[in-house]
């Protein structure tokens, strides 16, 4: 990704940044240019530590403030408008620090591993996934309701036909009755 002096918007799970300031400025982020979260999930898509810091630590070795020191837990937690703002700033500038330091960290990652046009694709995808939030979508429950009591009853015809086909009734989820019922007992 090579963006020659240009504007570079870098963020870390953008999506709700991007969500948040259109909602209560109308403001649009772009371009954006690299998400540390998205980079990471291309590089791990089986990890399911992704967060900022989680990553942060993971990547960096540096254990960031969580987000309950700054505004307090349970009964003493304080609304984000009464925090001092020396912890909010810190809270934020660690944030943006850390966040650009894993976009140094992760994208030469991504070149190396030639999943730039995977990243970018994602990026892309960042303001189509938040107005699709946003928007909701239309579910048509009745015909969901209806579907769901089709499929019921064409699994039960399923399950009778396995059973006759097995000659006795066992759980078909089962892994281990499956395995008996298909070598021990068909062969």
């Amino acid at each position: 990704i090579d963006f020659a002096g240009g504007a570079c918007v870098v963020g870390h799970n953008i999506k709700f940044d991007y969500k948040v300031l259109q909602a209560t400025s109308g403001i649009t982020i772009y371009p954006v240019t690299c998400d540390t979260m998205l980079a990471s999930y291309v590089l791990n898509p089986g990890s399911r530590g992704h967060g900022l810091d989680a990553l942060a630590f993971a990547e960096l070795g540096y254990e960031m403030m969580p987000y309950e020191d700054m505004i307090g837990k349970g009964k003493l937690a304080v609304p984000i408008t009464e925090v001092p703002l020396r912890k909010l700033a810190f809270y934020a500038a660690e944030d943006a620090d850390y966040t650009w330091r894993l976009y140094e960290t992760l994208l030469p990652r991504v070149v190396k591993a030639k999943s730039e046009e995977i990243l970018q694709l994602e990026v892309d995808l960042i303001p189509v996934l938040a107005a699709m939030e946003t928007a909701g979508i239309v579910v048509d429950v009745p015909f969901l309701n209806k579907m769901s009591k089709e499929l019921a009853h064409t699994i039960t015809g399923l399950e009778k036909k396995i059973y006759k086909l097995a000659g006795t009734e066992f759980n078909i989820a089962s892994p281990k009755q499956l395995k008996e019922i298909l070598f021990d007992r068909l062969k």
